[in-house]
């Protein structure tokens, strides 16, 4: 009975502090559409929505290998950081996922991990829904995961730079986070990168050249545009005439 009071109690603590814990990112229960679950340092795990019972001993298997678990004991992670899983598709499924997992202690001794899925596909439709019409954004976690694209025709399991237009193989990822929100420019392409928040996520946005320069003519009206295009003459009949002067 003690036993099974420690696993309520665990359960009960677990999902209160995960649930602080996404609400705390902006994430919402309709964004994550996985597990949550605690997994135990001595060797139990509690977990929501229920599983099937038969599955237990090899889900623990699966949890006990996974990097969300690994990543946290006190070795990896001495800091206790909060800490985002690359993408990785689930157990005995077909989805594709990412795990926001942090360590639980008791004074000095740990006692195990909460970790909630976030799905991939959740990712991508908060991203379209915020981009504007005509533009393709694109999301790409600290592992250089290209997690998310408003684009139609997005796939699964993309990776930096190669997922993003244009040729960006010079620049990594961290170094990306590190500089913060900024543009590059790289054969007259831009790219356009900020931190979503406090998140993980980098959302980057490609303007290329071919697209700049109509993008400019199309804000000119008629007139301004006439001027712009005859400034190179009337500045080459100036100079013509000062030099006759003098």
């Amino acid at each position: 009975m003690r036993s099974r009071n420690r696993v309520t109690n665990w359960s009960a603590c677990g999902a209160a502090v995960t649930m602080a814990l996404v609400a705390s990112l902006g994430l919402r229960g309709a964004l994550t559409q996985g597990n949550a679950l605690f997994i135990s340092s001595n060797g139990f795990f509690a977990i929501y929505p229920q599983q099937d019972p038969a599955r237990a001993a090899r889900l623990m298997q699966r949890f006990d290998s996974m990097d969300y678990y690994r990543g946290h004991m006190p070795a990896q992670n001495p800091t206790r950081a909060i800490h985002w899983a690359p993408l990785y598709t689930e157990f005995e499924g077909a989805r594709v996922l990412t795990t926001i997992s942090i360590p639980v202690y008791a004074g000095s001794q740990f006692r195990g991990v909460i970790a909630v899925d976030v799905a991939q596909q959740r990712l991508h439709d908060l991203l379209g829904a915020a981009s504007a019409p005509g533009t393709v954004q694109y999301m790409v976690n600290v592992h250089g995961d290209v997690v998310s694209s408003s684009g139609s025709g997005f796939s699964t399991l993309q990776k930096w730079p190669e997922a993003v237009p244009g040729d960006w193989s010079g620049y990594r990822v961290a170094d990306l986070f590190a500089r913060g929100p900024g543009v590059l420019s790289h054969h007259g392409d831009l790219l356009f990168f900020q931190r979503a928040g406090q998140s993980p996520w980098l959302v980057v946005d490609v303007l290329p050249l071919s697209a700049i320069v109509p993008a400019m003519f199309s804000q000119l009206s008629g007139p301004l545009l006439i001027v712009w295009l005859l400034l190179p003459l009337l500045l080459w009949v100036t100079m013509r005439v000062v030099t006759q002067l003098f």
